[in-house]
Formats: C-alpha cells, structure tokens, sequence
C-alpha cells in the first residue's frame, strides 16, 4: 500500500498554499522478504528503494489478520478486528461457503474522519473484500478488477481537480500480487531466468495444487511472484516520477504498506504437524488459513516533510493499523485516542525513541479460530480446540517451532497473550475483567496508557 499526504505550503508567499493531498496505495498480498529494501536478493522493487531513501523503513511491520477483510478494516479504521467485526467468526471458519460480516456500524472509517473535516475522498478498487461498509466515508467508490497499470492512472488523473480546492483522499487498490497472478509479459519473463522452461500455468496458484511440492516448482513460483512485485513496483515508480516532475514529492508525505503476506509451501509441515490442518486439506499456498511471518509480516514504508529519520531501519515491532492515529496526528484531525487499538508513529518518524510493543493478529479465514503474538524478534501462534501452541524465532528460514527449547518463553509470551485477549474482550463490553497481573502485563506492553483504568 502506498499513501501519500500532500502538506500545505508554509503561509506568507505570493502563491497560496494548495491543499493536502493523502493517497492510499493498497498493494493486496504484499510479503515484505521479497522486496530489496527488506533483504530479498534480487533487485524486485528499485523504486522502493527511491521512496526508502527519504524515509523510515520499519523491519516488523505486521498486519493484523491474514486476509484481506478484517485487514483492511484494521488499516481504515486504527481498530483490532475482533472490534470492527469485519470478517469471519464462530469456532470454525471457511471463506469458501461462510459469508462474511462487515464493519460494524459505530466504527469510523478514517474516508468518514476526513470526510467530516471537508475532504474530498474518492475509492478505486481491485478486490471485493475491500467493502463490507469499508465504502463508507466515499464519494465515489469504484469496484472493478483490473491491473495495476489502470488503478496508477485513475491516481494520477484524481489526484487534482479542476475547481476543487478541497483537500483530497484517494485509495487506490493493486491485486496484482494475488493469484493467478496475470501480469505483463514483459514481467513474467524478467521472473523467469534463462533456461527456466516450467510453463507459466503451471506456476499459477490456480493450478499449483496439482503439483509436487518440490523446491524447483517452490522456487519457479516465487519468481512469478516476484515479477508481479516488480510489476507493482514500476507503477510506484511512475507515481514518484510524477510527483518529481510537477515539483510536489518534497511536499508529500509518502506511505508504502500491504494487507497481508503470502505462504509458498513454508509451514506446510509446520501447519500439519500443530493440528492447524489435516494432510489432504493442507493448504501451502496463499493465505488466510495460518497467522505464520510470510502471511503476516508485510512492507511498511514512510516518508515526506518533517520525517527526520531518512533510511533509518526501525527495528521494532509496529501493526499496520497504527497508520490511523499516524495519520490523523499528522492532519492534525482530532479523535479520542481510546476509540482506536492502535498507537501513533508520529514520533519515531521524528527521530525519538519509541517503546518495544507486542503486536496480535486475529481473524482467520479456514479453519479454527486462533490468535498470535509478535514481541522481541519471536512469534507465538496459538491454536483452537484440540491444535497445539508453537514458538517461532522471527526470520528462522527454517520454520522449526522453538516451544521446547525454549519453555520460559514460551510461558512468557502466552501470558502476554492471555492479557492481550482479555483487553480485547473487554474492549468490546464483554464481562471480562482484567486482573492485576494482567494489567501490569499491558502496561509493560505499551497498551494501558491509552485506556481508563
């Protein structure tokens, strides 16, 4: 996801200030490991690159669901899912026959917050799950499935207005890294290296499953994926050239970002082996049936006026859906801090030192409701009734579950987590009362100091 907030002119010149601009660009199924910025060896996205040297690059940056309802929900409203209530619930899930709820009605979408404060906002988008009342707050809000190259020029062109001088909010989304993944020739070649004979069909996620799971089909379907990445990326590169040419990129705030990752074949055995799915329903491609790093971790880029940490790499845990209070601070939009599950950026974008925080995704799409926690470089994913618990070191190519090598941890963490989900329930009015211990837990976790005790 790309967002731009375009700041206003200091006051006193002859020409008045124009008025801010703020662009949303949803890249939908967006893993961070294969972008260069983030360690990917081969050189997928050079126009990030362009945007990371004015900016701040945050290493952990995770989303807060694996699919793209309730984590859409989370990033337009600052709220946890199981707060907006967008997406699937009950025990067990399946997105394949369950029709799934939307954004509750008392929730603001951050297009409603502007639109109050006289915002023009408009919507172009790829996905339908990008809906569900997450149209709410649009003056219009187109759904058409198309490429990347269509949604970049539907930006350029809504980007200014003749006549309208309001400020304006535009939320483009890309699909093109999703499956089948359908892009340019031009690109699926430059995934492929010389010699590479797989037909392109086969390295498709639509017909993957009929495949051997070996590490030359893994490896020809990453590099289909990594030419839709570098496909993405030449558009972004089209709207940095844009902004460059009529003068404004120095006056933009610029936001890269994603909804969610994607799994290819890493935690099968992983998947099998905690209960989370069963042998002839493993699904190792895709995402929305595990809370693993490749489908949660995705790319979080900022940069623009008064971002003092130019190409610094924060390293610490941040959740995709902190975008909101970000962004109202940065528009100066007031709003009541305890409405929202997610804490401002605002300050490390400054340079200041920001607190270690735990950060827990929620909402799966297939199979038994479970939940995991991100904290100090580890993961704990938790599973339903009758599924197990697993450790895993944040980045371990090896995908092992730590729990017994690490069992004090393991402790830790789950305590963490209980916490966690006690203020999520209490959150949403239940009876659930938060013990001294636990609240002592979440004020080390960075999560009282937004709530009335």
């Amino acid at each position: 996801m790309l967002l731009l907030l375009g700041a206003c002119a200091p006051s006193g010149g002859e020409q008045p200030s124009p008025p801010p601009r703020l662009v949303l660009f949803l890249v939908d199924t967006l893993r961070a490991d294969r972008l260069t910025p983030y360690g990917h060896d081969r050189p997928t996205s050079p126009n990030l690159e362009r945007l990371v040297a004015r900016g701040a690059v945050f290493d952990q940056a995770w989303s807060p669901a694996p699919w793209t309802l309730p984590a859409t929900a989370s990033l337009l409203t600052g709220v946890d899912p199981d707060r907006h209530g967008a997406g699937l619930h009950g025990s067990w899930r399946d997105l394949a026959s369950q029709v799934p709820d939307g954004l509750a009605a008392d929730v603001p979408t951050l297009a409603e917050r502007l639109g109050d404060e006289g915002w023009r906002c408009e919507a172009f988008v790829t996905n339908p799950f990008v809906g569900f009342g997450l149209e709410r707050g649009f003056e219009s809000f187109t759904l058409r499935q198309t490429e990347a190259a269509e949604v970049l020029d539907w930006t350029l062109e809504r980007l200014d207005v003749p006549g309208d001088e309001r400020p304006t909010f535009l939320l483009a989304h890309l699909i093109d890294c999703h499956d089948p993944l359908l892009i340019p020739d031009e690109f699926v070649l430059d995934a492929r290296p010389p010699g590479d004979r797989l037909p392109v069909p086969d390295i498709s996620n639509r017909t993957f499953s009929t495949l051997a799971m070996t590490p030359e089909h893994r490896a020809a379907r990453l590099r289909l994926y990594d030419g839709a990445v570098r496909y993405v990326d030449a558009q972004l590169g089209r709207l940095l050239d844009s902004l460059e040419a009529d003068g404004s990129i120095d006056d933009t705030y610029l936001v890269f970002t994603s909804d969610h990752g994607e799994e290819v074949f890493e935690s099968a055995a992983l998947a099998r082996g905690a209960g989370y799915v069963q042998p002839e329903t493993v699904r190792p491609l895709g995402h929305g049936h595990t809370l693993f790093e490749e489908v949660l971790r995705v790319p979080l880029v900022i940069a623009g006026p008064g971002v003092e940490a130019r190409g610094l790499h924060v390293p610490g845990a941040v959740a995709t859906h902190d975008l909101v209070p970000t962004l109202l601070e940065l528009l100066g939009v007031d709003h009541d801090p305890a409405e929202l599950d997610a804490r401002s950026l605002v300050g490390t974008l400054r340079g200041e030192h920001a607190d270690a925080r735990a950060v827990v995704s929620r909402g799966i799409a297939f199979g038994r409701d479970r939940s995991a926690l991100l904290r100090d470089g580890w993961s704990l994913v938790r599973g339903g009734e009758g599924e197990a618990t697993v450790l895993l070191r944040v980045g371990d190519p090896e995908h092992l579950d730590r729990s017994a090598e690490e069992p004090d941890r393991l402790l830790e963490l789950g305590a963490d987590l209980d916490a966690l989900n006690s203020l999520a329930q209490s959150r949403r009015g239940s009876a659930t009362q938060i013990d001294p211990a636990q609240r002592a837990r979440l004020r080390a976790l960075g999560y009282l100091d937004r709530d009335q005790e």
